[in-house]
């Protein structure tokens, strides 16, 4: 089943009139895809695989599962401060824009599906993601992995 932007996710990305005018490369989410299914298939039981086709669907498999998630096609210029988007920052927050798409989707695919992603072991509470990076949220906040190096549990 392919999943698609609610109305009310749609009305707001509209409401933005000219801010949402980056479109984003397919070929930078299917490189933090095959990150992100890297670090999935270290966290979670099963084989996960991650791929982005050329009209933005993200494919999420595992076992009989198979979800589709149609990403956004250009950039949430609004959810990062204006300065990240001035030329000298222009390129890594693009980057990392993108990483945060696809780790978004994971984590509502998972969420959807009741299945639970790991938690911080020095804190026991959820990893979450800021960037390209997996963060744990307890005191003091820190990172956990970079996308792409997450360790199996009770590993790092």
């Amino acid at each position: 089943m392919l999943r698609t932007k609610t109305e009310k996710e749609v009305v707001h990305a509209l409401g933005r009139g000219d801010a949402c005018s980056v479109r984003r490369d397919p070929n930078t989410l299917r490189r933090w895809a095959a990150a992100v299914e890297h670090d999935a298939h270290n966290a979670l039981d099963g084989i996960w695989s991650l791929a982005v086709d050329d009209s933005y669907v993200l494919t999420v498999r595992r076992d009989g599962l198979r979800e589709q998630v149609l990403l956004d096609d250009m950039v949430d210029e609004d959810s990062w401060p204006p300065d990240a988007w001035a030329p000298k920052h222009r390129k890594i927050t693009l980057d990392l824009e993108a990483a945060e798409a696809v780790a978004d989707e994971l984590l509502e695919v998972l969420r959807l599906r009741d299945v639970s992603w790991p938690s911080c072991s020095q804190h026991d509470q959820p990893v979450s993601h800021c960037s390209a990076e997996w963060i744990c949220s307890g005191s003091p906040v820190h990172q956990v992995a970079l996308f792409g190096a997450l360790q199996p549990p009770n590993t790092a």
